[in-house]
């Protein structure tokens, strides 16, 4: 559940007068096109699901109405990549500004010779929403999933310094990349949800925000650990476990990781790792191999 979407909803609602009247005085094309923005927002439910239209236009709505409201006064420079920075870490202005904020100079577009106030700035954004959907995700909003364009994808350190690299080792890391690297997959979620997939609010919806685990403990049951972590457990992408967590993590499931029951206990561990200090080698060298158990062995197949 995003929060800010539905205090976006009841802020729409509250103002309907007034965006009525504004986009009634709008180009027809534009004021089709705001109302479909406008109903369909005010009648979503704030679950930002991978399978959800109205996720995807309030996404697309805020992404664009970042846009409107500071790229004129700080256009695509240093400002710019700056004031991502910082809303990606400290303070929300553009959430602020969504929700609040009526007074700011920055709701003027400089770029135009008349002054434009909050309500001017939202009816165009609600217009030009709805036009960069259908571009998109297609000409039927019905269709329209916020999983589209909104992903997962789990990426290698190399492929990460690939934007920084010159052409040949670019290129080059670029088809290591398809053996390394996981994805897309589509993600549900948002910056404010507790399921975060968090992305940069202005700059597209790429997920690099992915949550490492999902931990639950709840000490009323006999077995209280659930854990699934992101991606798999081994670090080698030639092993099983490399990926194998990918689709228990995407389903939003969780998994029992059991300490105490001895069934649940034999059956998601069929192999123990024993570290013992150098002065003991000799005892793993003549550890007895005993059943469901590997002592002082270890094999690449794995997953550690």
């Amino acid at each position: 559940m995003d929060l800010a979407a539905l205090k976006l909803k009841h802020l729409l609602l509250e103002k309907m007068p007034l965006l009525q009247k504004r986009i009634n005085a709008m180009p027809e094309a534009s004021r089709q096109s705001a109302e479909k923005s406008l109903k369909l927002l005010t009648e979503f439910d704030g679950r930002m699901a991978v399978d959800a239209p109205g996720a995807a236009l309030y996404a697309i709505f805020l992404d664009s109405l970042t846009r409107h409201v500071f790229a004129d006064e700080l256009g695509q420079g240093q400002a710019w990549e700056s004031f991502m920075a910082a809303n990606a870490i400290t303070y929300s202005a553009q959430q602020d500004h969504m929700l609040g904020r009526e007074d700011s100079p920055f709701w003027d577009n400089v770029q135009t010779p008349e002054r434009e106030d909050k309500w001017d700035i939202v009816v165009r954004t609600l217009a030009m929403s709805w036009q960069q959907g259908l571009l998109l995700l297609g000409a039927d909003p019905a269709s329209w999933r916020w999983g589209k364009i909104h992903t997962y994808t789990w990426e290698s350190g190399s492929t990460k310094m690939k934007p920084w690299l010159p052409t040949v080792p670019a290129m080059a890391v670029g088809a290591l990349g398809r053996y390394l690297d996981r994805g897309p997959f589509p993600a549900p979620g948002s910056t404010n949800t507790v399921n975060v997939a968090g992305y940069t609010i202005g700059e597209g919806f790429k997920v690099w925000n992915v949550p490492a685990m999902r931990l639950i403990v709840d000490f009323s049951l006999a077995e209280p650990l659930y854990l699934v972590n992101a991606g798999g457990q081994s670090g080698n992408p030639a092993s099983r476990h490399y990926d194998d967590g990918i689709p228990l993590y995407l389903s939003g499931e969780n998994r029992s990781l059991a300490f105490h029951a001895p069934v649940l206990v034999s059956q998601q561990f069929n192999r123990t790792l024993i570290l013992q200090p150098a002065a003991c080698r000799r005892c793993v060298r003549n550890t007895e191999i005993k059943e469901g158990a590997v002592h002082g062995d270890w094999r690449p197949d794995a997953g550690y």
